[in-house]
């Protein structure tokens, strides 16, 4: 494997209960790029994610820097600099912004990016403004802001999320996109599964298209422009 391959997915099946979810995924994921996973829903983008850091019922062969996870607990993955923001904006209603971000906080990265508490208040200015604020009165946006920015605070090298700007006003889409950016500028690979194309297209250096639970199309996201029979298969409606 080569050295700038950070993750590399194999034969990757899933199944929730019955149900055959992936069906035989395969790519890879190199350092400090930005791979967007777009598809359908129910095309295995999130299940997808679940099974590289042991949420879902899987098999098959997943390497984070050429050593095998498939198979550890999630907070043994977690341990070792994958980070995973799911759909749903899971912060901890309760505490304030600033307690939410402490919380995330892992000091043992063996990755030499360390972001401070400083960074995300840059990152995420409406942070700032309401850092003794419960994350329970938070709007929408502003709670997917700080499950980001909560998770970023464990210095991961690989950032894995779900669905981050679903149902969000113009302007956080945009901070969102901003701070993908950013981590890929820092050395921070992710994983993106997104259902706006032209959000993705804009972050991404790559793309990889599922259809019923495999990938139907990997490449650069200009060849996906110019795709129009993959569009129009998978991912127009």
């Amino acid at each position: 494997m080569s050295e700038a391959v950070l993750l590399s997915v194999q034969d990757l099946h899933a199944f929730y209960g019955k149900s055959h979810v992936l069906q035989g995924v395969n790519f890879h994921l190199e350092k400090g790029e930005i791979l967007a996973l777009l598809g359908r829903n129910g095309a295995g983008r999130s299940t997808t994610l679940k099974a590289i850091v042991g949420q879902a019922r899987a098999q098959g062969c997943v390497q984070f820097k050429g050593e095998a996870i498939l198979g550890l607990a999630s907070f043994e993955i977690a341990r070792k600099g994958i980070a995973y923001v799911p759909e749903g904006r899971d912060v901890f209603a309760g505490l304030s912004v600033e307690q939410n971000l402490e919380l995330g906080r892992k000091t043992n990265s063996s990755f030499d990016t360390n972001w401070q508490l400083e960074e995300m208040y840059t990152l995420f200015p409406h942070l700032l403004a309401r850092r003794n604020t419960k994350a329970g009165v938070l709007s929408g946006g502003e709670q997917q802001m700080l499950s980001l920015a909560r998770s970023l605070m464990g210095n991961p090298e690989l950032f894995l999320v779900d669905e981050p700007t679903e149902g969000l006003a113009p302007q956080a889409v945009a901070a969102i996109a901003v701070f993908l950016k950013q981590l890929k500028a820092r050395g921070v690979a992710v994983l993106l599964v997104e259902q706006k194309l032209q959000l993705s297209l804009t972050v991404a250096d790559r793309v990889l298209v599922m259809g019923q639970g495999r990938v139907v199309f990997e490449g650069y996201c200009a060849e996906l422009k110019n795709n129009l029979q993959v569009r129009q298969t998978y991912l127009e409606v």
